[in-house]
């Protein structure tokens, strides 16, 4: 196997954690070797090498950016698989991780190899394999990430879906790193189909950019004094309009700066903030193609107190796009998150999903929302960052529990297909929701949140039949397990404690 030469140096990668099954692999953790120590090649390294070119590229796929490099330096096969379209179709930098993983190859490698030769050797190897990318994931974090972007946007002509955020918020890394996205990819790349871009906390383009970047010079709505504009738009006009299909800016833009949004009459996916919210911009792209419209507040979105969209204009976003659907993301705990600012009847929400400790109005709101959504509301998701419930103590009785609340929910929203609360729930209530709306497809409960008891009235049951289903299969997990699997037409189980998060922080991990 050939290895890089110069004094028993060797850059093998120290290959760990192989998946089997269904002919997936993957190698993950590849760390340069100091060579001349007479540390062993792994055994199994050779049967790596019996490997087709293609299946090492479908491996490699898996693998960090730098570990790509590692790996392409270890055999001359190697470096070819690493080059394969199915090896770089993904690439996911994280600034944070780079910077660690280069500080540990470094301290593996004889000290005669510098950092800067290896930086430089790392940015040649990704313009070498930049026109291959088709989705990138960048976070950035110092000036480095900035160079290995410009690298990678430098010859990316099959790129179609790009995601950008920044670690870091000092103004010099978040102009450049603004500055770079608009001269060096959406100038030239007017067919990228989805972009999202997170916590670009300044909230406007650098002035520098709006003074010399010719992006600006007709492509913006005429008559409009860009360069001179307070708060510059967004990188995107007529250019991009056939192609781009989804655009998520969350903390990324101040609502001045969404006029070229306007041009994006194929947009069919938008994820903003809610002070972004904008009626006229909303009831131009429904009526054109947009059908999802995220409303998202995380730890970084910024506080305001302004009504947003009221009911009225809503009825009119309705009318001119009544296929769009409406999913807010909260967790965060600001005013306008408690109160009915966002929240409209005549509102098409479709997914409610709230990552709080606690939702204080939940109780007194639950009415009102079940009469307004019940008819567009196709998932409600409540658990909260530290596990904390409304009301303490597995004791209480059905009425003082949330149980009737949840209960409601599934009753009345019959398009619901998605259902968890942070709340503790009788094992009745479970059956009793199954019962109620057969159209659940994915009830997330935790093993450790459900109460063994039946102390439902008899009033709440809609028959007689279901109130027996209830009483025969609530007393034990094996029951209960058998009973909701039959009626949920799927395999249920309660959840443990760390797969419930795993499941929920997964699904919801594009609106952090």
């Amino acid at each position: 196997m050939g290895v890089k030469g110069g004094e028993g140096k060797q850059m093998i990668s120290n290959t760990k954690g192989v998946k089997g099954g269904e002919g997936r692999q993957m190698i993950s953790n590849t760390m340069g070797v100091k060579g001349g120590e007479g540390i062993a090649i792994l055994s199994t390294m050779a049967d790596w090498t019996c490997l087709p070119e293609v299946v090492l590229g479908k491996v490699l796929s898996y693998l960090e950016i730098l570990d790509k490099f590692c790996i392409s330096k270890t055999c001359r096969s190697w470096e070819c698989a690493a080059f394969r379209p199915e090896a770089w179709a993904n690439i996911f930098i994280s600034g944070e991780k780079l910077l660690l993983q280069i500080t540990c190859n470094m301290m593996c490698l004889d000290e005669m190899i510098s950092e800067q030769t290896f930086s430089s050797e790392l940015l040649f190897f990704v313009q070498k394999g930049s026109h291959l990318i088709k989705n990138l994931n960048v976070t950035f974090c110092r000036q480095f990430d900035i160079e290995l972007f410009k690298q990678i946007t430098s010859d990316c002509q099959n790129l179609t879906s790009l995601q950008l955020s920044i670690w870091s918020n000092t103004k010099e890394k978040l102009d450049m790193m603004i500055h770079d996205c608009v001269n060096n990819l959406f100038i030239k790349k007017k067919d990228i189909k989805v972009v999202r871009i997170y916590d670009v906390s300044s909230g406007a383009f650098p002035k520098k950019l709006s003074d010399q970047s010719p992006f600006f010079d007709g492509d913006v709505i005429p008559g409009l004094n860009v360069s001179k504009s307070k708060y510059p738009t967004i990188p995107f006009g007529a250019s991009h309009a056939q192609h781009l299909k989804e655009l998520w800016i969350v903390n990324s833009f101040k609502l001045h700066s969404l006029r070229n949004i306007l041009y994006l009459v194929n947009l069919t996916e938008l994820a903003i903030n809610p002070q972004q919210l904008n009626h006229s911009l909303l009831v131009h792209l429904a009526s054109n193609s947009l059908t999802d419209l995220f409303i998202v507040a995380n730890e970084n979105t910024r506080e305001f107190y302004n009504e947003a969209i009221n009911d009225i204009q809503w009825k009119d976003i309705r009318r001119n796009g009544p296929t769009l659907r409406v999913h807010c993301y909260f967790s965060c705990t600001h005013e306008w998150a408690e109160k009915d600012i966002i929240f409209k009847p005549s509102m098409p929400l479709a997914s409610l999903v709230y990552r709080k400790n606690v939702w204080l109005r939940y109780p007194c709101f639950i009415s009102d929302f079940m009469s307004a959504y019940c008819e567009t509301l196709e998932e409600f998701v409540d658990y909260s960052l530290s596990e904390l419930t409304y009301q303490q103590g597995y004791a209480k009785s059905f009425l003082s529990r949330m149980d009737n609340w949840v209960i409601n929910i599934a009753r009345n929203c019959q398009k619901l297909k998605w259902l968890t609360v942070k709340e503790p729930l009788s094992s009745a209530s479970l059956i009793l929701i199954a019962c109620l709306n057969r159209n659940i497809r994915r009830f997330l409960v935790r093993d450790d949140m459900i109460i063994y008891t039946n102390d439902i009235p008899d009033d709440v049951f809609p028959d007689e039949v279901i109130r027996k289903t209830v009483s025969l299969f609530h007393e034990t997990p094996e029951k209960l397990n058998e009973k909701m699997s039959e009626i949920l037409n799927t395999r249920w189980r309660p959840l443990s404690r760390s797969n419930y998060f795993a499941i929920l922080n997964n699904k919801y991990k594009k609106f952090k």
